[in-house]
């Protein structure tokens, strides 16, 4: 099997550092919050093997420094001065008030649930009592002279640690506000050591990190110093603790995690010993949270490298860890398919490139890549989705508040006309997702409301129709998915509760809805023709149904009875996209971050015991000079086809022609973006 393939990788796509995380606070965490450099909030699903479930865009000039979760409610601070409470289904603040202190650098929950404290920019600490209406303020604590960087409360929730920007850790009882214990840490060269990260056991010894790369033990009631490890060659900017409080992890900015364990000796003497240090970033280390539950024991890292890495507790040190790899698990690119013109959509604006072209008998290139036009946003607000007609004439693009749409005249040569149409209707909302229908005569807008709008891109755009989902629950009415047929007679789409709904675009009503899957969806798309109803799950199911009845295919009924292979199951990447050969409906296209597949339907299901690929073939083609055919060795069955050749992958599809578009990022050209990591000095260097 042989595709010409145009291998693009002129899109300057980098991944934003993370800033912090969160653990969900329930006896078993389900959610991570997760926040970006540019403001941006990202909620990933555990179960669901890391999947990234929400994303909250940021914005121009915001920052989120401290997340916090209370009872399935998220809130945040940062640079702005306001603490925000999220509607994670519309994406927008739920309540918002001032930290009456400027910028908030920490926020922390108490263990009853029932108040959050902020350390501000003017060195106060600053209570609010969590409410069924938000938060209400109830008092400041004592002010001191730097600004709080870090804070920790006690399991009593009497007592509250800060470390702060004046080399002080000091201790406040929560009834009086006032501070009951004051400690100064070393400072060189008379410039002031920053505490970063603060934390208080429950037999109040106080954990500190701080500047000067130390990482210390603090009897938290005489104010003595324990025990002091010069661990890292840099700022520690994060400290965390299992709940066993028997040990202790330390990240910074030398991109080394150390852990620290309790040591009793044969005299019952405890003490603190440094057992452990992996290295797995590239660049500083910002933040360490723990993940415990029945069926969960990790250590949780993230940094300026974007990527979150996964860390067995007990075996720290010992075993491999898990990298999630930053990309998004919704495509930010689109192909105008007909046009050759690929779109890449930034956080403020879009970028609209013209193809090479080749000759039809050789992969010698007539005509270079081409940008054509860029459509800058206004506002301060980042794009959520953005889509681009096959023919090339429409794009457009939504944020949380409003759609635009624009007219393109793209010109080969000489200067592109782009044409903004304004005004829209009034009743269109901010949408989720947004799809051109097959022959570009319709904008369909899905909403975090439920409901999915029909733009009819005439002379005069107008709203044709709106079909409305009946939600099952409060939490249940955002639709994450859409897609439509190519004869326009059916539309389906998928809320957070993995329940899939399908309509009749002729009759502009609810046909079925199909049983609720396994597992949250991941992609799914119509098959030409047949109209069947292709849908990947975050667990590698992949179930067609027939529209008309809702029933699986026999190809997929088969594929439940006899299963998929194992190797394409135990797979963690998901799969974002899919796709059908534009000559032969029967090849079906599933892309993830690190492969593609193409499975045709009409062959035979291959063994659960199958092998698809080596599992070493993706170092092996590093090593191969690139071809320009994305032919993979058979492995002696027909259905299954993996091509691990280009990686990380951000879109795959066909273009007109049934050649393949592939964008990739390698992750050297990212980290060659990042900033520079810290200067170490290598042996015989």
């Amino acid at each position: 099997m042989k595709f010409l393939v145009h291998r693009v990788r002129f899109v300057d796509y980098v991944p934003q550092a993370i800033h912090c995380l969160a653990v969900e606070d329930t006896n078993e965490p389900s959610k991570l919050a997760l926040s970006r450099s540019d403001g941006s909030v990202e909620i990933w699903n555990i179960k669901d093997d890391w999947f990234q479930e929400t994303v909250i865009p940021g914005g121009n000039g915001l920052s989120v420094e401290a997340l916090g979760w209370c009872k399935g409610r998220l809130f945040t601070a940062g640079l702005k001065a306001d603490i925000t409470e999220w509607d994670l289904t519309n994406l927008f603040p739920r309540t918002t008030v001032d930290s009456f202190g400027g910028a908030v650098w920490c926020l922390s929950v108490n263990h009853e649930r029932s108040h959050l404290a902020v350390g501000c920019e003017d060195g106060t600490v600053r209570l609010f009592q969590i409410t069924n209406d938000g938060l209400t303020y109830r008092k400041s604590f004592d002010q001191q002279q730097g600004r709080v960087l870090c804070l920790s409360w006690h399991q009593s929730d009497q007592s509250m640690v800060t470390g702060s920007s004046d080399s002080t850790v000091r201790v406040y009882n929560i009834g009086s506000g006032q501070c009951s214990l004051r400690i100064t840490l070393d400072e060189v060269q008379s410039r002031s050591t920053l505490i970063w990260a603060v934390y208080i056991t429950r037999s109040f010894v106080i954990i500190t990190g701080d500047s000067l790369g130390n990482t210390q033990f603090w009897d938290g009631n005489r104010g003595t110093l324990i025990q002091s490890f010069k661990a890292h060659i840099a700022d520690v900017l994060a400290v965390c603790i299992n709940e066993e409080e028997n040990m202790v992890f330390s990240g910074g900015v030398d991109s080394k995690i150390v852990q620290f364990q309790q040591i009793t000796n044969k005299d019952g003497v405890s003490n603190w010993v440094k057992t452990a240090s992996e290295r797995m970033f590239s660049q500083d280390v910002r933040c360490l949270v723990t993940l415990q539950s029945e069926n969960q024991n990790l250590l949780i890292s993230g940094g300026l490298d974007a990527c979150i890495l996964l860390y067995s507790i007990k075996e720290f040190g010992r075993s491999s860890n898990k990298k999630i790899p930053p990309f998004p698990h919704t495509s930010f690119i689109s192909l105008a398919s007909a046009a050759n013109i690929l779109m890449y959509q930034t956080s403020t604006g879009l970028q609209l490139w013209r193809l090479e072209q080749t000759d039809s008998k050789s992969s010698a290139s007539q005509r270079s890549p081409a940008l054509l036009v860029q459509i800058k946003k206004k506002g301060d607000h980042h794009i959520v989705c953005s889509a681009i007609s096959t023919c090339g004439r429409w794009a457009a693009f939504s944020d949380v508040c409003h759609v635009s749409l624009f007219k393109l005249n793209l010109a080969t040569t000489g200067r592109s006309q782009v044409i903004k149409i304004s005004p829209l209707p009034a009743e269109l909302l901010p949408a989720s997702q947004l799809v051109f229908t097959s022959d570009s005569s319709k904008l369909i807008c899905s909403t975090r409301q439920g409901s999915i709008q029909i733009l009819d891109l005439s002379d005069l755009v107008l709203l044709s129709n709106t079909l409305n989902i009946q939600p099952q629950s409060l939490d249940s009415c955002a639709i994450r998915l859409v897609a439509v047929s190519d004869d326009l007679h059916w539309l389906a789409c998928s809320d957070s509760t993995q329940t899939v709904h399908i309509f009749s675009l002729k009759k502009m009503k609810l046909k079925t809805t199909l049983p609720r899957l396994e597992s949250q969806l991941s992609a799914m798309a119509f098959q030409p023709e047949s109209n069947h109803l292709a849908v990947v799950c975050c667990n590698k199911q992949i179930s067609i149904f027939k529209p008309t009845s809702g029933k699986l295919t026999d190809w997929s009924r088969q594929a439940f009875e006899q299963g998929l292979p194992k190797q394409w199951i135990g797979r963690h990447s998901k799969v974002i996209n899919i796709q059908f050969h534009p000559d032969n409906y029967q090849l079906m296209l599933l892309q993830d971050h690190q492969m593609f597949t193409i499975v045709d339907l009409s062959e035979p299901l291959p063994d659960v015991d199958a092998l698809l690929y080596e599992p070493k073939l993706v170092r092996r083609k590093r090593k191969q000079p690139a071809s320009d055919s994305a032919e993979q060795t058979d492995q002696g069955q027909q259905s299954f086809k993996a091509c691990l050749k280009y990686s990380p992958i951000l879109y795959a599809g066909y273009a007109k022609d049934s050649s393949l578009v592939v964008v990739e990022r390698p992750w050297k050209s990212i980290v060659e973006k990042l900033p520079p990591p810290l200067y170490r000095k290598k042996y015989g260097t």
